[in-house]
């Protein structure tokens, strides 16, 4: 919780204008705390890292989340319409379809997406 105490330079000066410009009081402290997250009894930038989830407390890289599977029903979907609609490859369909999305329809458009973000 930071504190404030009175400036002492604040009152100095004419008497109809005390603060000249300047705050009366002064923060001292900072208004943000931070825990000791790793336990080691110090605020460091491992205690930074493990609060934004970039490692674990132990200091090993955190795990990303699993890779989103498709589902057995689906697999091959986008390719054999890529294939249909006249391109070469999943890939750039996938472009086609992510420059111009107002003309295919939305699960077009999520397949496109998925093969963009997680294709070769």
């Amino acid at each position: 919780m930071p504190t404030y105490k009175q400036d002492p330079k604040a009152t100095q000066g004419n008497a109809r204008l005390p603060f000249m410009g300047r705050a009366p009081f002064k923060m001292t402290g900072s208004p943000f705390k931070m825990d000791d997250l790793s336990g080691d009894g110090q605020i460091t930038k491992k205690d930074v890292l493990i609060g934004r989830g970039v490692i674990n407390k132990d200091g090993s890289p955190a795990m990303k989340k699993e890779f989103p599977e498709i589902k057995k029903s689906n697999e091959g979907k986008f390719t054999a319409w890529a294939k249909r609609n006249g391109f070469k490859d999943a890939m750039s369909a996938a472009n086609a379809v992510m420059k111009n999305t107002d003309k295919y329809s939305a699960s077009v458009v999520k397949m496109a997406n998925y093969a963009k973000n997680f294709g070769k």
